[in-house]
This record gives C-alpha cells, structure tokens and sequence, in this order.
C-alpha cells in the first residue's frame, strides 16, 4: 500500500466470524487471511470506517477491493528463513546464534527507549531540553562503550537489526542538532560511533533510502510553530 491508503478492519470484524473467529472476541490470523482471499480483499478504512464494535455486515460497502493477498505463510521463531532472511535474504538481520538473537533485541530495544530523548531536545526548551540533551549523551556513551565494541557495525562484519535501528536515531540527531544549534555527537568523544556512521551510511540499500539532509529544513520552521504554541 502507499500513500494514505489503509485497509479496512472494521470489515475483518462485521463478516469474520462463522470460522471460529469472533468478531471483536477475538480469533486466528490465519482465518482472517483465508477470509481475505474468499472474498477477494478488503475495502479502505474510508469506505468502511473503524467503529471499535462488532456490527451487521454491509456488503454495499465492500464491493471494491483496496487490498488483495494470493496467500500467505507461517513464520516460526528462531528460523533463518524467518522473517528477516525473506525480507533481505543475502543479509539477515538477526544473528542465528539464540545468545546473540537475544543480545541484539536488547539493543534494539535499548535504541528505541533511550532514543526519545531526541524528542525531548526537539520538542523543548530550557531545563527539559537540557534533560533531553544529558539522556542523548548518556545513550551516546553506552552505544560506544558497550554495544559496538571494535566490530565495523554491532553484529560484526554485517549489517543488521541493531545497525538499522540506531541508525535512524543518529540520522535524526544529525538534523536535529543543526534545528536546535548544539553538537552532541563529537568525533573525538564518539570515535567507533562516527567510523560505524561512516560505514552504516555507505551501504547502498541505506544510502538510496535515508532522507536529504539539505530537505530537511521544514524540521526547523516545524519546532518554531511547537515551541511557540506550548
């Protein structure tokens, strides 16, 4: 799907429920894929909006099919084929090893806690963005010390779960540090961090997709307008 265009679940909840599925109660993916494909897709949330409760089935609404499935397939845990290797199947984003599965999902998961303090130093002045600022370095610091080590990105010579997901919060440090005039992220404080942003940003799958930076510019007439309405 693209755009602005999202598939309706209001009718997976109305027509859903003679296969063991129940509506709002609850049920099986796997039904509602099989549902999906009998009657040759969904319609948009616009045409069959979201009610949040299970209701009479309007056939009216469902006759033109915004989205279709030709099938589907189960996925189990700890699988190389699964799901990373399907999405990028020369580079898979998590280790195989259980241990270093598990290491990986931490840090990803590290990366998305501690990367809101960049919202924070966005979003505010003063005292708050001073907090924000402080969190940002501390998680800076953490990521140097402690989760790259001397590896060219954090799973070793590959790209992977870890790289992609702290990858994104650098990127957008970057821009917002020159919104808001201050530079946290230092070569000479971060060295493995700037020589793995150097590399991360060199990869060609990630270098056609990341966002100009010179575009970028609307972040600072965007923070005015929040800043000025608090």
């Amino acid at each position: 799907m693209a755009g602005e265009l999202y598939a309706t679940e209001q009718e997976l909840v109305d027509f859903d429920v003679n296969s063991n599925n129940q509506g709002c109660n609850g049920g099986f993916m796997e039904k509602a894929f099989e549902l999906m494909k009998k009657n040759g897709g969904l319609t948009t949330e616009n045409d069959y909006p979201y009610k949040g409760k299970d209701e009479t089935c309007n056939k009216g609404k469902i006759k033109n099919h915004a989205v279709t499935i030709s099938g589907y397939e189960a996925v189990t845990a700890n699988n190389e084929k699964d799901p990373e290797a399907t999405i990028w199947p020369e580079n898979p984003l998590l280790p195989n090893d259980p241990y270093d599965r598990a290491v990986a999902r931490f840090w990803v998961q590290f990366a998305e806690n501690k990367g809101l303090a960049i919202s924070t130093m966005f979003y505010n002045n003063g005292e708050e963005q001073e907090k924000g600022m402080k969190e940002s370095l501390e998680m800076l610091e953490t990521f140097e010390e402690y989760g790259l080590g001397e590896k060219k990105y954090f799973h070793g010579e590959k790209i992977g779960m870890v790289d992609v997901a702290f990858g994104s919060i650098i990127y957008w440090l970057g821009a917002i540090e020159e919104v808001i005039g201050v530079k946290l992220f230092e070569p000479k404080k971060f060295p493995r961090l700037h020589t793995w942003t150097e590399n991360f940003e060199k990869v060609p799958i990630l270098k056609e997709n990341l966002p100009n930076r010179e575009e970028m510019v609307y972040l600072k007439l965007y923070r005015e307008s929040v800043v000025a309405s608090a």
